[in-house]
């Protein structure tokens, strides 16, 4: 299914910019260029092809590791990218490691003290994060501590250039893996097993973290997934603000000069990224819950003895 959703982000991404109005020539070249000069710059950027065969070739060429090159710069777009893109995905994992650090403990701290004011404190602060949007809080933080020498508000230079990106794009996360953490904490919090753990006086603690934690990860472990992919989306606008050079200020550009190879290109391997991370997620469930493994190993042998009697 991962390679259909892949192929599927591909072909949409580019009908979107081939059926999208206005002609890229005609905006490189201006107002003022004459029908000859526009058909022959149609030709060399390979524009006068009809849908599927343009399409066609976009694929054959995305396949062989060819995603084009600008049309102003004319870098080749997976130049561009291998330069960038780890600084992206630096910042998206760090924002998702950062918000499963924090959100984690105040789901368990309010499921754990259900209905107390710990828990509406930690369901206050989670539904703060949540409503609150990233951008703005980014916008926020670059005006608090432009003024100061503290941390700094652009560029990539050391580790300090990350800290004020992370905690702004990991807000969201923190909201929603807090609030699902403490819900999968409820719904086994009154299990048998976790009963009968305390009644052989096993301590608190070690029935929390050893025995109701590892049974609620796997909802825990879905919106972390999710988190991933929004981290990585959500980073085009947190590097636009913090002024740092990755995929998201890359596309920004794009977008302003309607570069189409760059948006497709972009758009594709971020696909690419996320549809791996979902996978990796999938596979992570068969090892924190020995049922879905089972499950597997199970249909895997069913699939054999089928095909060995066929």
């Amino acid at each position: 299914m991962t390679i259909f959703v892949v192929l599927g982000a591909a072909i949409l991404i580019f009908s979107i910019m081939y059926f999208i109005p206005g002609d890229p020539a005609t905006l490189m070249l201006g107002s003022e260029a004459t029908p000859e000069m526009v058909e022959a710059k149609r030709e060399a950027m390979g524009l006068s092809d009809p849908y599927l065969i343009r399409l066609g070739k976009y694929l054959y060429n995305a396949v062989h590791g060819d995603l084009g090159s600008s049309w102003y710069t004319t870098v080749p777009v997976t130049k561009e990218l291998a330069t960038r893109l780890p600084r992206t995905v630096l910042l998206g994992m760090l924002c998702v490691i950062f918000g499963t650090a924090v959100a984690l403990p105040l789901g368990i701290t309010a499921a754990v003290h259900k209905g107390k004011w710990q828990d509406t404190t930690c369901m206050v602060t989670a539904m703060a994060c949540v409503s609150m949007p990233d951008f703005w809080f980014a916008l926020m933080l670059v005006m608090i501590f432009s003024r100061t020498n503290i941390l700094p508000t652009f560029g990539i230079g050391s580790w300090k250039n990350y800290v004020l990106p992370v905690i702004a794009g990991s807000l969201h996360s923190i909201g929603q893996l807090a609030r699902q953490t403490r819900s999968s904490m409820l719904d086994v919090y009154h299990s048998d097993y976790v009963t009968t753990a305390r009644a052989k006086g096993v301590p608190e603690r070690k029935v929390i973290y050893g025995h109701m934690l590892p049974n609620a990860l796997i909802p825990v472990i879905t919106v972390v997934g999710g988190a991933v992919g929004r981290s990585i989306a959500g980073t085009i606008v947190i590097e636009q603000i913090f002024s740092m050079p990755g995929v998201g200020t890359y596309l920004s550009t794009a977008i302003s000069n309607r570069d189409y190879p760059i948006l497709q290109g972009t758009i594709i391997v971020m696909a690419v990224f996320v549809a791996i991370v979902m996978l990796l997620v999938d596979l992570v469930y068969a090892y924190v819950d020995p049922r879905i493994k089972a499950q597997y190993v199970a249909q895997s042998k069913h699939a054999r003895r089928a095909k060995t009697n066929g």
